[in-house]
Parts: structure tokens; sequence; C-alpha cells
């Protein structure tokens, strides 16, 4: 009986042992699939994008403006510096519809809320623009105006074209339009008028 009753404490330590032994790998599985998961939503650090930075490229294009003279108004030539991502073609017109737009000499060539609704295409000498609807709907000037306002038009887009351009197909909305004030008829590509540009700027 004194061998038998002094095996039995060994016996019941080896139990306890592995009941503890059980019980810490049960709570070191609990973390492991649980507890560092539900932790690493908080404390797990965020990989993070670097911004994505479009360039622009500044250019120098060349505007036709209007200016006031003792006889009237002409178109003459104006250097300007833009950013543009787009076309030189593009970064002229985008230029000039904003320069049209506002203040000065130039306030009220283009017609208020006018946009460049696609970049413009080239078919063979003709650059096709694509304006919205701003440009009829917003225009109330009569033919001296309209005048100035189409050509403005033309002469910076074949200015701009390192010789590429002679006329201009415009559209509005993607249509065609048949004309801005009821004065000039846009149905067809339409040619710069030099008699409206200051004298030292005439071919």
């Amino acid at each position: 009986m004194a061998k038998r009753t002094g095996k039995s404490p060994k016996i019941g330590i080896v139990v306890i042992l592995a009941v503890i032994g059980f019980i810490a790998a049960a709570v070191v599985a609990f973390y492991l699939t649980n507890g560092f998961q539900g932790g690493g939503a908080k404390g797990k650090a965020e990989i993070t994008r670097p911004p994505v930075v479009t360039l622009t490229e500044q250019r120098q294009v060349t505007l036709y403006l209007p200016k006031k003279s003792k006889r009237g108004l002409y178109l003459a030539a104006q250097a300007r510096s833009t950013e543009s991502k787009g076309s030189m073609l593009d970064a002229a017109l985008s230029a000039l519809l904003a320069a049209g737009q506002g203040k000065g000499e130039a306030a009220g060539l283009i017609p208020e809320g006018t946009k460049l609704r696609s970049p413009i295409k080239v078919k063979g000498n003709v650059a096709v623009v694509d304006l919205s609807k701003e440009f009829q709907e917003n225009f109330s000037g009569g033919s001296e105006q309209e005048a100035l306002t189409l050509n403005a038009v033309v002469h910076t887009l074949v200015n701009n074209s390192e010789g590429r351009i002679k006329r201009a197909r415009i559209l509005v909305e993607g249509e065609p339009a048949e004309s801005l004030g009821g004065h000039f008829d846009l149905s067809e590509p339409i040619s710069a008028d030099s008699t409206l540009l200051k004298p030292e700027d005439r071919n």
C-alpha cells in the first residue's frame, strides 16, 4: 500500500501540468487567431500610396485679343504663359477662352461659360473645335462682335499650329453650328480674316 500511495502525487502533478499546458496552448491559439487580428486592426501600419501628381507644362502661346483704336476694335497678337497637359492647340484655345471671359479690353470676347468640351482634332489643315452650348446661348453681340469672336478663335489656332492649321470647324455640343449670332455661316470650316488684325500683325 505504501508504494501505491507514493505514486499518486506524481500522477496528480502530471495531470495538473497537462491541464495547465493545455490551457496555455488554448490561450496562445486564441490570441494567434483572434487577439492579434483584432489588435492588428488598430495597430496595423497602413500602407499609403504617394499622391498622384499630374504634371503640367508651362507653355508660351499667342492669343489674339481685341484692342481699341480710333477706328474701332481690332485683334492684336499677345504672348501669354499658360499651363496645360493637352496639345499646344488645346492650351492656346483654353487660354483664349479664359482671357475672353475675364476683365479688361478682352472682356466679352468669348460668351460667358464657354468651355472646350474635348481635345481639338486636326483633319487635314482644319482644326475641329467642340465648344459648350454657352458659346451660342450667351452670345449677344452684333456682326462686329461676332467677327471679332470667330476670328480670335481662328487666328489663335492658326498661329499656334506651326503651320498645320489654315481653317477651323466650330462645333457646339458636338454638333455642327449654323452660326454664332446669325451673321456668319459656320456650317463649313472658316478661315481667318486678316483685315481684323492690327496692321503689323497682318501677313
